[in-house]
């Protein structure tokens, strides 16, 4: 492979790795209104709260934490995406080398 093929390769995979850690962080974001939410509801509740409220509450707190484990869990899931990213990346980036000192 020549030195511009090796280059277009590292300049793709910079690109894909940019793209998924903009996703994660999306995704991060998501998780922390989620928590946050989750943890204000929670406060809300107090021995004044009428029973029917606290039902209420604690449905949409259990839907708020179900959407949280999802993604946390897609979260995950794009970190390791973006570990294997990396690794090509990085083994690209030294057969660029490679070739420029060949060169």
């Amino acid at each position: 492979m020549s030195i511009e093929q090796h280059q277009r390769s590292v300049n793709t995979l910079d690109k894909d790795l940019s793209t998924l850690e903009k996703k994660k962080s999306d995704v991060d974001k998501k998780c922390a209104d989620l928590q946050s939410k989750i943890t204000s509801a929670k406060k809300s509740i107090t021995s004044k709260t009428s029973a029917s409220m606290v039902s209420s509450k604690l449905r949409q707190i259990t839907g708020w934490q179900s959407d949280y484990s999802k993604k946390t869990s897609e979260s995950a899931e794009l970190g390791k995406k973006i570990s294997d990213k990396r690794q090509k990346r990085n083994d690209a980036y030294l057969k660029l080398q490679k070739a420029q000192q060949d060169e």
